[in-house]
């Protein structure tokens, strides 16, 4: 028996503050529990993890410098040394619990949960590592290191989330829509005294005074009904603010050995008390997942990220709970139990009983595999999208896709629409005086001027409209190169877009809905500095569509960002 790890390697350097550590235990295909701790965090008690088939999956907390980690199974022990090293980034996220002036802070939830602020902090703490973790596998995942963006840290490297006194009353709060809400905290944030370095930051927030309250002769069953019994909820991201309700923040963890509990709780939410967010799945462990999720998805509109086809930038973000748990490799059929995986309603290390529902989801008998031989190291083990393939001795290898699982889902997730504005006075030599309003918004420019006399009179207003482009440095928060300097390296001529550090990226988004619906990716060691649009690259152009808003990312960060017609692309 042997303790085996995938996706870390002794020694390596690790900028999160919360790794996933993937890996099996050789010649084991059952199930069991692994026990991890830090030994350079003194940890006195270890945390435990599931085995699911053989397989593992845990989380440990980093202190910066080396940590030596130690995991445990049975009578066999592995250990292996980390290195959490900070990134030091200069931009960084930052998680805030807002709290209006009249109330006391606390979130609605359950009877047996603690609901208090402290316990509010340390879940929003669990929940914005874990989808820093969640983003630097992905990124490593798809050939770009492990790369994240910062938090926030104290003097310590430890993560902090602020508490934010609003001068909002809870009864006003109350009758604000979320677009109000998201533009008063915007407003209040940036003009608040408490904070530094406001400008380095992508606001990470949080409403304290989410509060659910159906009436008591129904139980609401769409979520739009849910909402329209919702007072105190969003869900939206733009600029630099991501904003959200704490509707769902009872389901989650608020600390690291509840994670795994916490993603497979079966318990129902009981929607004549508590809101269900959880895309009709009506579990505790779907309300944990894509409310972290939707976190995700929001904050990624404040990285000027658009909507894509799939993935954490559509509803993918629903499924979030599958990189942090072991999705089986096999339905087991053992002393007449079913035990399954692949079906939204049941998480993966729970066994059914062999109910009448049981069996009808599981319509034929599928033999054991060796994972050992077969185990495929991807971060979601049980991802569709890489299932392993079924030998069949009549038709060679045979790939066997998922049965899709479908769900009624609420449309009209939009990013929050970020106007940025510019007011510029000047004081003429003959006394008039000229103010110009420059307002951006999207891919458009407009630019007022009024001049005034010097007793105030109109003398002249003009008013122009247009496109503009935008060089943003949205991927400085995943780096730490001084692109202020390099800026200037890329640049869009006729179709041509180029960049002296060479291109990674290069997207179509629709206008004016903005969701990507084409992408280029160049991921060589050696990119090209120079793109040429064309329109026999161009696929799945939106019907009648003439403009298209195109973004480009280089290799150190610089975004791009132009409106474009579609006729001028090269033939």
């Amino acid at each position: 028996m042997k303790i085996r790890v995938y996706n870390v390697a002794h020694g390596e350097h690790i900028p999160l503050h919360l790794p996933l550590i993937l890996g099996d235990v050789d010649y084991k295909t059952d199930d069991g529990e692994i026990e991890v701790w830090n030994a350079s965090r003194r940890e006195l008690v270890a945390t435990k993890w599931p085995v699911i088939e053989g397989a593992f999956k845990v989380l440990v907390r980093l202190v910066p410098g080396d940590n030596d980690i130690n995991l445990r199974y049975q009578d066999e022990i592995l250990k292996i040394t980390l290195t959490f090293t900070f990134p030091h980034f200069k931009q960084f996220v930052r998680p805030v619990y807002i709290v209006l002036a009249d109330d006391d802070g606390y979130f609605q939830g359950p009877d047996d949960e603690d609901c208090s602020v402290d316990s509010a902090l340390e879940r929003i703490k669990i929940g914005a590592m874990l989808i820093q973790t969640f983003t630097a596998e992905k990124m490593k995942e798809h050939g770009f290191g492990r790369q994240a963006f910062q938090l926030e840290c104290d003097a310590n490297y430890e993560p902090v989330c602020n508490v934010f006194k609003s001068r909002l009353t809870l009864e006003r709060a109350h009758s604000m829509t979320g677009n109000e809400l998201w533009t008063h905290f915007a407003r209040e944030l940036m003009m608040s005294s408490s904070f530094t370095d406001k400008d380095l930051s992508k606001w990470y927030c949080f409403m304290s005074f989410t509060r659910y309250e159906p009436p008591l002769s129904e139980t609401p069953k769409t979520h739009s009904e849910i909402l329209k019994y919702t007072k105190g909820h969003t869900a939206l991201g733009g600029g630099g603010l991501a904003l959200f309700g704490t509707g769902n923040l009872h389901t989650w963890a608020a600390k690291v050995s509840e994670i795994y509990s916490r993603f497979t709780d079966m318990r129902k939410i009981d929607r004549t008390k508590l809101m269900d967010d959880s895309a009709y799945r009506e579990y505790y462990w779907a309300n944990y997942a894509t409310g972290l999720g939707a976190s995700l998805h929001e904050l990624g509109h404040t990285f000027d990220l658009a909507h894509t086809p799939s993935g954490i930038m559509a509803r993918g973000f629903d499924d979030l709970h599958k990189v942090f748990t072991v999705q089986r490799s096999k339905v087991a059929i053992q002393n007449g139990d079913h035990r399954y995986s692949n079906h939204e309603r049941s998480p993966s290390n729970v066994s059914l009983s062999d109910t009448q529902e049981s069996k009808s989801l599981l319509q034929t008998e599928v033999k054991a595999v060796n994972i050992n031989d077969k185990r495929y190291k991807d971060v979601c083990f049980g991802s569709p999208f890489k299932r392993p393939i079924r030998r069949n001795s009549n038709s060679g290898n045979v790939y066997i896709a998922p049965s899709p699982v479908v769900f009624k889902v609420e449309e009209g997730f939009k990013p929050m629409a970020f106007q940025q504005t510019v007011n510029i006075s000047m004081k003429n030599y003959d006394g008039s005086e000229t103010h110009q309003t420059i307002t951006k918004d999207r891919s458009y420019e407009t630019v007022t001027e009024v001049t005034l006399g010097e007793s105030g009179q109109l003398l002249a207003k003009t008013s122009k409209r247009g496109w503009f482009e935008v060089i943003s440095l949205v991927y400085r928060w995943f780096n730490r190169f001084d692109v202020r300097e390099s800026k200037k390296n890329m640049s869009f001529s006729g179709s041509r877009i180029r960049s002296n550090f060479g291109l990674r990226l290069v997207e179509l988004r629709s206008d004016p809905e903005g969701e990507v619906f084409h992408h280029w990716e160049f991921l060589s060691e050696t990119p090209p500095t120079e793109f040429a649009l064309k329109q026999s690259r161009v696929k799945n152009v939106p019907i009648e569509a003439k403009t298209v808003t195109i973004l480009a990312e280089d290799n150190v960060g610089n975004v791009l960002k132009k409106k474009v017609e579609l006729k001028d692309f090269e033939s």
